[in-house]
Formats: structure tokens, C-alpha cells, sequence
């Protein structure tokens, strides 16, 4: 991710975030049925308002000018979020979708981008999942069947001129 996030602002290419909520005690008091993705994280310290799992990853962190869109509640970034806002104004329809976690949020956020109409290219090396396992099936089964392309990060980065 980092090598990808490098290789596109030395492109120019515009490095947004679809960030996920922070947890924090009745964080989710306004849904009314909540899923287990809002129920394990309460628990954990994963997401978790003030920790770890709460922040950027230094390495890969917004910068100055880059979109941050609201964060979502459950998988794909853009439901409930003003990410398609953030992506429209800037004129932008292909999305490199990279990040956490592979099996969810990832591949939501890409299947929601395919129903808005987004030419989508996922990146198998720039993703990760909490087991090898659910990381390989997804990548092998699911995601041939939801993106444009998929390409690996090294591909992606000499696609861009910068490998």
C-alpha cells in the first residue's frame, strides 16, 4: 500500500480515504438492527476511538488536500458517506481500491463503486484480511467477478510510469 500510495502522488493521482467509524460506547445508537460488524468491534480495541486501530497508519496517512470522506459504519465506504460527493467533484471515475480489510470492507467498497458507475481495479497485494485464509478466497473467487481489473501493485505502479 505504501509503495502504491507513493507511486500515485508522485503521479499526481489523487489518494482519497473512505475511512471506517471509530468505535466508542453508543456509537451506534441511531441503527436499528445491528449487524455483527458493529457488535464484535464494541468489545475490541479494533477501530476503537484513541487506539491503534483507530488511526492512520503513518506510512499511508492522508495529506494536505487529500479527500478524507465521512467514515462508514459497517463495509463499503461509500454507503452513508459523502465519498461519491468527494469523488464526483473532483471529476474522478476509476477507483483503485486498496486497504482494509479484504473480505468486507474492501470488497463492499468495490461493489458499491461498480453500482455508481466507477471503472474499479482491485489490487490484491495492496489489501489485507484477519486470516490468509478469508484474504485467498476472496481474492481468488470474489474478485474476479466484481472489479474491471485486477492487477498487482508493481503492475499498477509501471502502469503508471513509476515501477
Amino acid at each position: 500500500m505504501e509503495q502504491l500510495i507513493r507511486s500515485a502522488r508522485r503521479r499526481g493521482i489523487v489518494v482519497a480515504y473512505a475511512p471506517h467509524h471509530r468505535f466508542e460506547p453508543g456509537s451506534h445508537s441511531q441503527r436499528r438492527f445491528l449487524h455483527p460488524s458493529h457488535i464484535r468491534p464494541l468489545g475490541l480495541t479494533v477501530f476503537r476511538e484513541g487506539s491503534f486501530g483507530g488511526q492512520f497508519y503513518e506510512a499511508t496517512a492522508p495529506q494536505d488536500g487529500d479527500p478524507v470522506a465521512s467514515q462508514h459504519s459497517c463495509s463499503s465506504g461509500f454507503a452513508g458517506t459523502d465519498l461519491h460527493a468527494l469523488l464526483q467533484a473532483r471529476g474522478i471515475t476509476h477507483v483503485v481500491v486498496i486497504g482494509m480489510i479484504t473480505n468486507s470492507c474492501i470488497e463492499a467498497t468495490a461493489r458499491s463503486a461498480v453500482d455508481l458507475d466507477y471503472h474499479v481495479t482491485l489490487v490484491p497485494d495492496a489489501v489485507g484480511a484477519f486470516s490468509s485464509e478469508e484474504h485467498a478466497e476472496t481474492i481468488e473467487e470474489r474478485y474476479p467477478l466484481i472489479g474491471h481489473a485486477m492487477v498487482s501493485a508493481k503492475e499498477l505502479a509501471q502502469a503508471w510510469g513509476q515501477g
